[in-house]
């Protein structure tokens, strides 16, 4: 097989670069091109006449056959030979731009430092150094030019670099600029730690008076059929002077018990959502959705809301005035409705709502439903013990005084219920304005000034959940 002469170009090249022949710089490519083609058609031929030789004395039809097949071989040869020696000139190129890319690098540090010792010295247009002058940065007729001038007169390779480097150190700036706005960490339970029983409940004795897990989480008729249960305080605190009308109540209903799928759980990771205005475009939907047992509060929507506060419901804390959510939109199949009773009043309502009786007018700050039609299977009430936790242990009231008491809001009831129940417990959507006039909830245009002629505490109800969340009880998904 006869090879192309390969040293044909390059010394063609070199010479016409040497007597700088001109309109000969952009020839090479084609004298290549010619003086290949040359050899290739010396080279047929000579293949040709070598495969003649070597098929004499055979038959047409093998000759013919042979000829083809000596000519294949032969042509895979000459592709592979060709092949073979772009990827030499490939890993020549490749190691040639490395050392140009390295010497590029060095120089550009060596300048930057210069650079930097100029800034340091406070006069950037002070004449560069004679290492400078050396390193090539300037010429013998640069010497009176700004340093400036020397670090914009570089190669165009080492422009694109810098380029690089700039577009690179940019969008690492905005890349941490928006981590530190939207803060991923501080709604993501995901990096909170794993759930440990008994957490919470370990940390809530420290700051609870006899704390203890053993109360009953909602009220059952056997506490008071044919036992005398004697409270300590009237509603909202305790049960005292309200027991026949209890135990009407709780005799329609007929159940008590938590759902097994929940009291099964080693381990209960909760999760309390406020109405707060917080969680307007929260984007907190799918993770709160996360949760074994999410609590929501009063007539907070989630239809329609579903991107900021889930579509799971395990648990509605409510009292007749909030009652007024959609029992299917707002909830799902197997939620429980839980009655947070502030009066007699609210165990009068319930009553005459699974009656199917005259509904209740008077006495009630708003009206409630007049209708209300939900399962008796999936009705609770909420044992006072965890209201009377949230008043005395956490907002520190008295409530042997006889003056008119403050009423805790239906959340921090929920929380100190939470504290009981889980292992874990998480809040969203709690806080309030400092200033009055903007919006309390996510779905409604109410302001702070709508709370004043109620008998709640807002700034201790403040203060407790701060404390709750300094000593790690709970922990907040939203601001607070």
């Amino acid at each position: 097989m006869v090879k192309a002469p390969e040293n044909l170009v390059l010394r063609t090249w070199k010479c016409l670069e040497y007597f700088k022949v001109p309109g000969k710089r952009d020839e090479p490519e084609d004298i290549t091109a010619e003086i290949q083609e040359r050899a290739d058609a010396d080279s047929a031929e000579s293949e040709g006449a070598e495969v003649e030789e070597a098929t004499k004395g055979v038959g047409p039809e093998v000759d013919t056959r042979l000829k083809q097949e000596e000519l294949r071989r032969r042509a895979a040869e000459r592709r592979v030979g060709a092949l073979e020696k772009e990827v030499a000139d490939l890993r020549d190129r490749l190691a040639e731009s490395q050392a140009m890319n390295k010497a590029a690098w060095e120089k550009m540090e060596r300048q930057v430092s210069v650079l930097a010792k100029h800034l340091k010295a406070g006069d950037i247009q002070k004449k560069l150094p004679l290492e400078a002058e050396q390193d090539g940065c300037l010429t013998a007729e640069e010497k009176e030019t700004s340093f400036l001038k020397c670090m914009i007169d570089v190669p165009e390779n080492l422009r694109e670099a810098c380029r690089v480097v700039l577009k690179v150190a940019a969008s690492a700036v905005l890349f941490f600029g928006l981590l530190l706005f939207i803060r991923p960490w501080d709604v993501n339970p995901v990096r909170r730690p794993s759930c440990t029983a008994g957490e919470v409940a370990a940390r809530a004795a420290a700051i609870i008076t006899n704390f203890s897990r053993n109360h009953r989480i909602f009220l059952q008729i056997s506490d008071y059929f044919w036992v005398e249960n004697r409270s300590a305080y009237s509603l909202p605190y305790g049960t005292k002077g309200n027991e026949l009308l209890l135990m009407q109540t709780l005799a329609l209903t007929k159940h008590f018990h938590v759902p097994q799928m929940i009291d099964s759980l080693q381990c209960r990771r909760c999760v309390v959502v406020g109405n707060g205005y917080q969680l307007k475009n929260s984007s907190l939907g799918d993770v709160i959705d996360q949760y074994d047992v999410v609590i929501r509060l009063n007539n907070g929507p989630v239809y329609n809301y579903e991107s900021d506060v889930g579509s799971k419901t395990t648990i509605r804390m409510f009292y007749p005035e909030s009652a007024n959510f959609d029992l299917t939109l707002d909830n799902n199949p197997e939620t429980l409705m839980v009655l947070v009773p502030f009066k007699s009043l609210d165990l009068k309502w319930l009553l005459t709502m699974l009656n199917d009786e005259k509904p209740i007018k008077k006495g009630f700050w708003r009206s409630p439903p007049k209708i209300w039609k939900v399962k008796p299977e999936n009705l609770r009430i909420l044992n006072p013990y965890f209201m009377e936790v949230a008043a005395i242990e956490l907002l520190k009231y008295n409530l042997a005084t006889k003056k008119i008491k403050p009423i805790p809001t239906t959340g921090i009831m929920a929380i100190s219920f939470a504290i009981h129940f889980c292992d874990q417990v998480d809040i969203a959507g709690f806080g309030y304005p400092s200033d009055k006039t903007q919006y309390l909830h996510y779905y409604d245009n109410l302001t702070l000034k709508n709370m004043e002629v109620t008998q709640h505490k807002i700034p201790l109800e403040a203060i407790a959940i701060k404390k709750l969340l300094q000593q790690n009880i709970i922990h907040n998904l939203t601001y607070f």
